[in-house]
């Protein structure tokens, strides 16, 4: 095992420029400021210090997929990305996908090929302190009463000028993989640390519950069940998976789940969640598909036809109900196959580059959880991103050397 403590200039200089970056992004005011400013700041900035950083694969994946899109582009084939209006002009959708995704590639691949374990800690500390102002920050408004969350998606879909103080859509909808950090403090951190973990994950919670967004709501579920199931003496996935299944037939059978779906209808009531939920209890009951599980099950085939019309490149009328089928059915596998092994490769680099089964198991439910977002849900920008690159993992290692007491140098090579 190597030891390294030592910090440079630029190190410093880069665990600020992501902690501001972080902010910049988890912090709704700053919404008002176009977010190609502030990556194009963060990319130079990067790449004068960092200059080595761009040696990983899905670096290269990602420089093939803009590729793509430039050309496409150039040849004015339509293209669909989530969460950008469809009228747009396409190289200011080829420039705002950049800026989504590069500077959390970069940052991602700067802190796995610096190998200085100090920078991974308080990088990953720092990260926890962010997201922890940030829900503070928010929370007083949340608590106002009321559809407060919704409603001012609702207003600012609409044109008008909503509350700054409260989350967007986008943002709402990466509340739940932030979970699986919280929930794996819970699980290895003692003492004062260990409440902080508990306090931040009922406050996760809170949120993603008064976001009402049905997927969060399920994903938060799923991660609060794989934490009750999860053992440190016991770190085989599959069992793991299999004392879920248990657990969950004992709480169908038990007519559990029934009763807390009826107490989620009345929770939610007068809301889009409470249609949904009502669907799921029909599900649950043997009956017919609703009409909101109907609409969406249409748009992705709406995505699979355009895919089936023109395999290579792609048709650009998607449904625009999941953001993998999008990106197939407008791309082709052209776009679509750089974009997936960008995701893929780093994915790969995080569960080879993470210490121990803790660490990677609580790192792969954040992946899954992620990859049920891209699935279902039409929107996944930059706060997704950052996210997938860097939150996820870079929080979860940074737990563990803090718990750990470690300063560990380690690299791929």
């Amino acid at each position: 095992m190597i030891y390294n403590l030592v910090m440079k200039s630029k190190d410093k200089l880069f665990i600020l420029i992501t902690l501001i970056y972080t902010a910049f992004m988890l912090f709704p005011p700053f919404a008002l400021f176009p977010v190609e400013l502030m990556s194009v700041g963060v990319v130079l900035l990067l790449l004068v210090l960092f200059p080595q950083c761009l040696r990983d694969n899905y670096f290269k994946w990602f420089c093939l997929y803009i590729v793509v899109l430039f050309v496409y582009c150039i040849f004015h084939h339509n293209f669909h990305i989530n969460g950008i209006g469809r009228s747009m002009n396409l190289f200011n959708k080829l420039m705002i996908e950049t800026a989504w995704i590069l500077p959390n590639i970069l940052i991602c691949s700067i802190i796995r090929n610096t190998n200085n374990a100090k920078v991974f800690r308080i990088v990953g500390m720092g990260l926890l302190v962010i997201i922890s102002i940030s829900f503070l920050f928010m929370l007083p408004s949340v608590l106002a009463g009321g559809n407060v969350l919704r409603n001012n998606v609702r207003l600012t879909e609409s044109g008008e000028r909503g509350n700054i103080l409260l989350p967007s859509y986008t943002l709402m909808s990466s509340f739940s993989f932030l979970l699986p950090v919280a929930c794996y403090g819970i699980k290895y951190t003692k003492r004062f640390l260990k409440y902080y973990f508990v306090a931040l994950t009922v406050l996760i919670v809170y949120m993603v519950v008064k976001s009402e967004i049905t997927t969060s709501f399920l994903a938060s579920c799923f991660v609060l069940l794989f934490t009750l199931a999860y053992r440190k003496n016991i770190q085989n996935l599959p069992v793991i998976f299999v004392t879920m299944a248990v657990i969950m037939w004992l709480i169908y059978i038990s007519g559990a789940l029934l009763a807390f779906v009826d107490y989620l209808i009345s929770l939610y009531e007068g809301t889009v969640a409470q249609v949904k939920f009502m669907e799921f209890r029909d599900m649950l009951l043997g009956n017919d598909e609703g009409d909101n599980l109907g609409v969406r099950e249409l748009c992705r085939e709406m995505s699979m036809d355009c895919f089936y019309t023109n395999p290579l490149i792609g048709s650009p009328d998607v449904g625009g109900h999941s953001s993998l089928l999008d990106h197939l059915g407008s791309m082709g596998l052209l776009g679509f196959i750089p974009f997936v092994m960008m995701l893929i490769t780093n994915i790969q680099m995080w569960i080879r580059f993470l210490p121990d089964k803790g660490t990677k198991l609580f790192y792969f439910s954040g992946i899954l959880i992620i990859f049920v977002f891209l699935y279902n849900k039409g929107l996944f920008s930059g706060q997704g991103m950052l996210m997938l690159f860097v939150v996820l993992p870079v929080a979860i290692y940074g737990i563990y050397l803090y718990v750990n007491k470690v300063s560990i140098s380690k690299t791929l090579y």
